[in-house]
């Protein structure tokens, strides 16, 4: 009899620190989208010369502030985000990953252009 309690109150205790176990394969909290995801702060000197040839064209104006590359969900897709201004206000362009333009928009926490 004092052999089977012992073993059931091994048992409960067993499952008792198993039951406690932290689940670490599984993150409720990971948010695809949050601002540190996938995004990189990269050198205005290390843009490849497609892009720096676009902004020198087409915004001549401008110059540039930023560049990010920005990862996306699947390998190599990723995605290029440069901040330029001129004094006036400020404009966000991205390029794909073969640097071709895809739009032009202006940040949300930009000051608004006269």
């Amino acid at each position: 009899m004092k052999n089977l309690f012992l073993i059931l109150l091994f048992a409960l205790f067993s499952y008792g620190v198993s039951a406690q176990t932290k689940d670490t394969t599984s993150n409720k909290n990971f948010n695809p989208k949050s601002e540190n995801t996938g995004r990189v702060e990269i050198k205005i000197s290390d843009l490849n010369k497609t892009i720096t040839d676009y902004i020198a064209t087409n915004y001549k104006d401008y110059k540039i502030e930023k560049a990010m590359r920005i990862e996306g969900a699947e390998k190599n897709n990723y995605k290029y985000k440069v901040t330029i201004s001129n004094g006036e206000g400020r404009k966000a362009i991205t390029f794909n990953n073969t640097f071709e333009f895809i739009k032009e928009y202006i940040p949300k926490n930009s000051p608004k252009q006269k």
